[in-house]
């Protein structure tokens, strides 16, 4: 099905002496990986770029990236666009034709998801390029960890720490994530966050149901996901002057070994909290560790197989994976926020036990940082999974995001919503 889809694709650039990419990204890298697959790497003379920056990688497995301006190809000469963004591709090829080229291959979005399937465990040329990464990366960390303002030491060390581990991460979420690549196409996914208007929802077996950190502690909703990065913690406890309640940490360890359903633990890279899931007690095969980075600032991963799960919040967590299973809907239940600094557990003795317990005072900035974090994934969802809507269930704090909805008198999700 896939190679039908690429098959105009692979008949132009089979039968061009040589061609070029234009751009650098990650579809053109893609593009660079299939040909190579089908042993075209002779025929591809360059990657082109609009303008280098500082960053920007000089090559992609061995095929050169180059400036426009130092861009010679001939007139006539094939150049295929690889460029997600309509807008952009349209730009770019008024541009190249506007300077005479005009032979060129605008890949399309199937195209990109075809080459995508094609070559997604095409990851032997890609860890053998690490051995040049691996060297680029120190050679630039070197130089950065010297000036203090530019660059902190903590990211310097997650950089380093990514670096030597990357294989490790990329094995690790192929196996646990792998599997579950589409497979709620066309489902409605509910994300259950520990918000005290989680009570307000019903539940409903006919969705997929997802819970996050202390919602694995009720058992009024059946969930086929739990996602766990906060654990109750007594050094927690101590550096925040609560008093610890041993009950809390041991209900998390009944439910997280009693509740039926798949469960991810999710591990910071390369650093560790007092609060992260001790890795000993959660490494024993019932639970699929998954990554993430503490204080690197990655972008969403539109492969979660192959990448970090970007930091912040455990429901983005969860919601980077609902949408790696490509559902037609993801509600957000109880994702309530924090007022006045608090958070309002959705179950008035697990409110008192975390209150007394574990530091729940946040910044008073905390609501507006993680309305940038949900504004940036609702703009990731839209580019990559044009095809999911994400919907806000009575909202709270972070109203005007998504789109909206409520619950009715029996607790049933409305399906008319108010655009956000």
């Amino acid at each position: 099905m896939f190679e039908e889809t690429l098959s105009t694709f692979y008949q132009k650039i089979s039968q061009a002496d040589k061609f070029s990419i234009y751009c650098a990204g990650e579809f053109a890298a893609l593009a660079v990986q299939y040909c190579i697959s089908k042993n075209l790497r002779e025929k591809m003379d360059c990657c082109v770029i609009s303008q280098r920056e500082i960053f920007d990688v000089d090559n992609i497995l061995g095929v050169p990236v180059i400036e426009y301006c130092d861009f010679s190809g001939k007139k006539n000469a094939l150049i295929v666009v690889a460029v997600l963004n309509e807008k952009v591709r349209s730009e770019i090829r008024e541009s190249l034709m506007a300077d005479g080229f005009n032979n060129l291959y605008l890949l399309s979005r199937e195209e990109y998801s075809a080459i995508n399937e094609l070559i997604a465990d095409f990851s032997a040329d890609i860890r053998s390029s690490l051995i040049g990464l691996r060297k680029d990366v120190y050679r630039l960390a070197q130089q950065l960890q010297n000036v203090q303002d530019y660059i902190d030491k903590r990211l310097y060390h997650d950089l380093t720490y990514l670096v030597k581990n990357i294989n490790a991460v990329t094995e690790t979420h192929k196996a646990n994530f792998g599997p579950y690549k589409g497979i709620n196409k066309g489902k409605t996914i509910i994300i259950c966050a520990p918000g005290e208007s989680l009570n307000k929802y019903e539940y409903d077996p006919e969705f997929v149901h997802i819970g996050v950190n202390s919602t694995l502690l009720q058992e009024r909703i059946k969930l086929d996901y739990a996602f766990l990065q906060h654990f109750p913690s007594e050094k927690d406890s101590e550096a925040s002057n609560k008093v610890f309640d041993k009950r809390i940490r041991e209900q998390y360890f009944y439910a997280l070994k009693n509740t039926k359903c798949v469960k991810f633990i999710g591990q910071l890279l390369g650093s560790y909290s007092y609060t992260s899931p001790p890795f000993g007690e959660f490494s024993d095969g019932n639970f699929k560790t998954y990554y993430l980075a503490d204080y690197l600032d990655n972008d969403y991963c539109v492969d979660i197989r192959y990448g970090l799960i970007r930091g912040g919040n455990i429901v983005l967590s969860a919601l980077q994976f609902a949408l790696f299973t490509n559902p037609e809907k993801i509600y957000l239940v109880g994702c309530d926020g924090y007022t006045n600094g608090k958070r309002m557990y959705f179950h008035k003795e697990y409110d008192r036990l975390f209150r007394e317990s574990i530091s729940d005072t946040m910044r008073e900035d905390i609501n507006s940082i993680m309305r940038d974090h949900h504004i940036s994934i609702k703009e990731f969802a839209e580019h990559s999974y044009p095809n999911t809507e994400i919907i806000m269930v009575n909202p709270v704090c972070y109203s005007g995001i998504y789109n909206e909805t409520t619950t009715n008198e029996n607790g049933r999700i409305i399906a008319g919503k108010i655009e956000g």
